[in-house]
């Protein structure tokens, strides 16, 4: 009989986390370059002396390589043994290019689409998911939320690209937008046009005829008071396109809320993302906030729960003078140009 196990290597050497290492063991492809750029190499080495820490905020100029240190960083952990490990990206064309780097890089990505489930290789900690924010932050989410059948899916690493866009998304997905032609906004608002008129009469007369510019904030007082009333309300409309994504996270806490009427519309948006309502993100092992802006860090603390210390101390290169907002200015096509 032949031996088959002393054929079997059972001395295989442990899989590389320390970024460089990791880096040069990937089969590249083109277009990718040989070697990682000094920022890329500076940010990954500060990370990897941080790499215990939950909720890192790292800061790249776009441009600059921050799609490569994400996905070293997130099959980096994978060779860890952390995983699941989730890149969330603010659209489906980002979705595309951080898939089509990840395979030039030689890290194994994948997609999931509409309706499709979570797929197996992305489970079983074998390749990183690359999707939009939204797929995961909604009230249907495949992933898990309080209005889905699913078990919440534990997560090891979530990385958030752009993280000021996705709460910007996330935002959207939380806030109900009824048009005045739906039975809802009628009900709401002869519901709180009298609290409104208290206050202005000639805004209240101006929302009642339908003028779209005509916006008043609902009362605290009338809101609270009323809370179960809209609840009722609500609720009898959850399947309808303005609430199918948003209901379930804002219905347990809807005294949280506030609320505005228009001559054309009723918005609806609490004082907070509920991002505690999807277990995946709230209760992932590391969460990774990549940003390329210097707006307020403060509102990652606010609607993320990013720590103090995470927000004060982010990873950044040593020389950052180009890392911001941009302010594109083009000419006039049609502007004649004197000779």
């Amino acid at each position: 009989m032949v031996d088959f196990s002393r054929l079997l290597n059972t001395n295989l050497p442990p899989l590389p986390v320390e970024p460089a290492a990791l880096f040069q063991s990937l089969v590249r492809n083109p277009p990718l370059d040989g070697y990682l750029r000094s920022v890329q190499s500076e940010v990954l080495q500060a990370w990897h002396q941080r790499r215990g820490e939950r909720d890192p905020v790292i800061k790249m100029n776009t441009g600059s390589g921050k799609t490569v240190v994400g996905l070293l960083i997130l099959q980096s952990l994978l060779n860890e043994g952390v995983g699941p490990a989730v890149y969330l990206c603010p659209n489906t064309q980002l979705v595309d290019q951080v898939i089509e780097q990840g395979r030039a890089l030689g890290v194994k990505v994948l997609s999931v689409g509409a309706g499709e489930e979570l797929p197996t290789e992305f489970v079983n900690r074998e390749a990183i998911l690359v999707t939009t924010f939204q797929k995961l932050f909604n009230g249907r989410s495949v992933f898990g939320a309080p209005g889905s059948a699913r078990s919440p899916v534990k997560l090891g690493a979530v990385l958030v690209d752009d993280a000021h866009s996705c709460l910007a998304i996330a935002r959207q997905t939380v806030t109900v937008k009824l048009p005045k032609s739906s039975g809802e906004y009628k009900r709401l608002a002869d519901l709180f046009l009298p609290a409104i008129k208290s206050q202005s009469e000639g805004k209240a007369a101006e929302i009642a005829r339908g003028h779209p510019r005509a916006v008043a904030p609902v009362p605290y007082w009338a809101w609270s008071d009323a809370v179960e009333v809209v609840a009722g309300i609500l609720a009898t409309a959850r399947d309808t396109e303005p609430l199918r994504f948003s209901w379930d996270l804002i219905k347990d806490d809807l005294k949280a809320c506030h609320c505005h009427i228009a001559g054309d519309r009723i918005e609806i948006t609490p004082y907070l993302v509920p991002i505690d309502t999807i277990p995946s993100f709230a209760k992932a092992d590391r969460r990774y906030f990549l940003s390329a802006t210097l707006v307020d860090d403060a509102v990652l603390m606010r609607e993320f729960g990013v720590s103090e210390s995470a927000v004060t101390n982010t990873i950044h290169p040593s020389l950052r003078g180009d890392i911001g907002e941009r302010l594109i200015l083009a000419p006039a096509l049609n502007r004649s140009v004197p000779e």
